[in-house]
């Protein structure tokens, strides 16, 4: 958290987190969420992530000439299961999203355990995390944990994926990326 804190003037971070419950819910009432959405909130994760990412960089680059732009380098965990679908999302979201791709470098892949990037999107994914089981359980408590508090600062989106949300893309499907 210190680290996030120290550098939050050039620290940007994205989240996204699914009330599973919701998530299950409607890919077993909806085929089409089933088919947009896959069987696993990873999918939508990543790339919602993935798109606010890529928003600023492009943003940013509107203003900046063809050598100063910047681009995003995409770090993810080499977890065993989730690395080899990431890069497959990857690609599939480069196609359907040419102008985010413009900024995306291919990703990389490393040890959570060996990569302070990484550490600091699993304090940002665990505390995202706790917030959201907090507002689901006690909608009307607005605590929020000294940790988020003081990441806070960092984040530049957060997406809360519950069912009304999660139905919203459903609808507007043909402008976000799917599968």
């Amino acid at each position: 958290m210190d680290a996030i804190c120290k550098h939050n003037d050039d620290l940007q971070g994205y989240g996204a987190v699914v009330v599973l419950k919701d998530f299950n819910k409607l890919i077993t009432e909806d085929k089409a969420a089933l088919e947009l959405l896959s069987d696993s909130p990873y999918y939508i994760c990543f790339q919602l992530c993935l798109l606010a990412a890529a928003m600023p960089a492009r943003n940013a680059n509107i203003r900046r000439t063809k050598e100063e732009r910047i681009v995003v380098k995409p770090i993810f965990d080499s977890h065993e299961e989730y690395s080899g679908m990431a890069k497959v999302i990857f690609e599939k979201f480069s196609r359907k999203n040419p102008k985010s791709a413009e900024v995306l470098l291919s990703p990389s892949y490393d040890n959570d355990g060996n990569t302070s990037p990484l550490q600091v999107a699993n304090t940002l994914a665990y505390e995202a995390r706790k917030l959201l089981t907090s507002i689901v359980r006690k909608p009307d408590d607005d605590y929020v944990r000294v940790p988020m508090q003081r990441s806070l600062p960092s984040i530049y989106r957060l997406y809360k994926l519950i069912y009304d949300s999660l139905k919203a893309i459903l609808h507007v499907s043909r402008s976000i990326p799917c599968l």
